[in-house]
């Protein structure tokens, strides 16, 4: 089963832990993990196991000239569909 889990970036915060933690942990044999970030980097950013495929917003979608309000959402949706 394909599983995507998504976060704005790999900081320090507890969240961040958990999905680390969560992604060591799964069992590769039922899951194929895969990571959407809306930015890279962050303190825990090398510790995310190599084997899961990380997409990162700002790298896919580059920033437009001016942003209209709740543009950045509707252009994470869009990249997330």
């Amino acid at each position: 089963m394909r599983l995507l889990c998504a976060i704005g970036g790999m900081y320090a915060g507890g969240s961040e832990r958990q999905l680390l933690q969560l992604l060591e942990s799964l069992d590769r044999a039922r899951y194929q993990p895969e990571l959407y970030l809306i930015a890279s980097g962050g303190e825990l950013f090398e510790r995310i196991p190599s084997d899961v495929p990380v997409h990162v917003f700002e790298e896919r979608c580059p920033a437009p000239r001016a942003w209209l309000p709740g543009g950045a959402f509707r252009a994470r949706v869009r990249d997330l569909a």
